[in-house]
């Protein structure tokens, strides 16, 4: 978060459309980063820790509601690392705060030979508990900038909250097959919303009702107006130096050999331009689409 999305926060922790300062945006993240921990823990010692639906309901609730706020603001992959990064924060803070010093007052208490309180080992145990089920969704935003079919689309935050939920669920399953009381039910349940989820997030394949042709100097042209300033062999883009993962389009070629790559990224996700800083339109991105389907 703080080398790649902070000291770049104008490329890739704002939205393209946000007038925020970069400043204000990195301090909207550390800010979720603090009150995430700091709500958290309140529920934690109060008594709601002890009716655990309601308690993963709240957290629930304020994840995604922290998602929603955080997508008018940062875009779309930087959401998910947000969201990674608050729950980690959870995580880490679990360990450092509770976990830890419960621990050393347990080994005290064997080396002394002294009695300890139930409760003391149950808040330890609890907060571990914690950190077990929020496991799967960290490592999952860790790795989420891989899938751009995942995070980009107006409404990327809730496919992020949908998996988290169905990853929850998956950590539950193998929580219970642990003890011996693992049911089929769940794992239905699991592959229900997987599939639900799958086709949700499947882009059309409806063919373009706009019949008409688009050359493939037309799409060079938008490709050299919209692409070229980062994947070209000299980038003229203020961040992007070399082209990002080598990948070139300086030739009509190069273009038609990656035109697979193109759709996935302009067409099927709008994940490209990366957070559209060259504004490609709706338009253009139609003309490509249609190309592509007349190849």
């Amino acid at each position: 978060m703080s080398v790649i999305y902070y000291f770049n926060a104008s490329t890739y922790l704002l939205s393209s459309d946000s007038s925020m300062q970069p400043a204000y945006g990195v301090a909207l993240s550390l800010l979720g980063l603090l009150v995430i921990w700091l709500v958290y823990d309140l529920l934690c010692k109060s008594k709601l820790v002890d009716k655990p639906i309601i308690f993963i309901g709240i957290l629930f609730l304020i994840i995604t509601l922290s998602a929603y706020l955080y997508s008018d603001i940062f875009n779309p992959r930087a959401v998910y690392m947000q969201i990674g990064s608050m729950i980690g924060t959870i995580m880490v803070a679990n360990v450092f705060f509770v976990i830890i010093p419960v621990q050393k007052e347990l080994v005290t208490a064997c080396i002394d030979k002294t009695q300890v309180s139930r409760e003391l080992g149950l808040k330890g145990y609890i907060r571990s508990r914690h950190n077990n089920y929020f496991t799967l969704p960290v490592v999952f935003t860790m790795i989420s900038f891989h899938y751009p079919g995942v995070y980009s689309g107006s409404y990327g935050w809730l496919v992020l909250i949908a998996i988290m939920g169905i990853l929850v669920l998956i950590r539950h399953y193998f929580n219970l097959r642990g003890v011996g009381q693992a049911t089929n039910s769940l794992i239905g349940l699991i592959i229900l919303a997987i599939i639900v989820l799958i086709f949700a997030m499947a882009p059309s394949q409806n063919k373009s009702e706009i019949q008409e042709i688009v050359s493939i100097s037309e799409v060079k042209s938008i490709i050299d107006k919209r692409c070229a300033s980062c994947h070209s062999d000299n980038p003229t883009d203020d961040v992007f130096v070399v082209a990002p993962s080598g990948f070139v389009l300086n030739t009509e070629e190069q273009i038609i050999a990656s035109k697979d790559i193109i759709y996935q990224r302009t067409v099927a996700t709008n994940s490209m331009p990366f957070n559209n800083k060259t504004n490609m339109t709706e338009a253009e991105r139609e003309k490509l689409k249609i190309w592509f389907e007349g190849e």
